[in-house]
């Protein structure tokens, strides 16, 4: 609620959303970094805030960025899709994290998790946002 309602509002005035996707992405790499030493419960609240706050900033980019890039009638369709598989992978994800548990120790899934954010990271760092079709959609 916090990192909603005042984190994300402070830097989106502040930074374009490349650089606050390069900041959600840290977030998570830091957080997912945490967790692969996670040995005491408490631990959990130094962890929180990073994951809060990837969630928060990437989250809210790319629904700017999917609202931006496709005309208005498209809008809600899009928006739609995006929500739906993220409850798609909400669902089978605990399923997946179980099996991976058991199998592999809970080390592993923090593993999965700072590579995914390494990988969207350098996705972000080599295949940057044309601003430029941005600023084009938002003026049309």
């Amino acid at each position: 609620m916090i990192s909603n309602g005042f984190g994300v509002i402070f830097l989106r005035k502040k930074f374009e959303e490349q650089t606050l996707l390069i900041i959600g992405s840290v977030c998570f790499i830091i957080a997912f970094i945490l967790f692969f030493f996670l040995n005491y419960l408490y631990f959990i609240l130094v962890i929180m805030p990073f994951c809060a706050l990837g969630m928060s900033i990437v989250g809210t980019v790319a629904d700017s960025l999917l609202t931006a890039l496709v005309e208005e009638s498209e809008q809600g369709l899009v928006l739609g899709i995006a929500t739906g598989i993220n409850s798609f992978v909400r669902t089978f994800a605990p399923a997946f994290a179980g099996v991976a548990v058991v199998h592999y120790g809970f080390p592993f899934l923090s593993l999965i998790g700072a590579v995914s954010s390494v990988i969207g990271l350098l996705l972000c760092l080599l295949w940057p946002i044309d601003s430029h079709l941005l600023k084009k959609a938002k003026h049309e």
